[in-house]
């Protein structure tokens, strides 16, 4: 059977009303196959979780600025190494948002 659905998963890093951030970042990747994405995803995170002695049965997010350089290219490369995953990401400079006048609310949901 052939899989006519796409998938678009999303995540925000970063916060565009915070004054003491200068970036604001959207990452996400577009995929049919979910099921093997999520799975991946939860192979590396309980690799990551044992490493930093995190229980993992507990439901506690791996932020990505909690776990080092090296954890951070395991899950990247692990995700993109499925063929069906295209990455993209939007990084927003939100000092050259601010010449522009814009509002960080309309900002936000046009990005997103």
């Amino acid at each position: 059977m052939i899989n006519l659905k796409t998938y678009i998963v999303l995540d925000e890093s970063g916060a565009m009303h915070l004054k003491n951030e200068r970036y604001f970042v959207i990452a996400r990747f577009i995929t049919r196959e979910l099921h093997k994405v999520t799975s991946v995803h939860k192979r590396i995170e309980e690799i990551v979780k044992q490493r930093k002695n995190i229980p993992i049965n507990k439901k506690i997010e791996l932020k990505s600025s909690q776990i080092n350089d090296s954890q951070q290219a395991l899950f990247l490369n692990k995700l993109y190494s499925l063929s069906d995953v295209v990455p993209i990401a939007i990084v927003v400079d939100k000092e050259n948002l601010k010449k522009f006048g814009a509002s960080e609310n309309i900002s936000e949901n046009i990005i997103i």
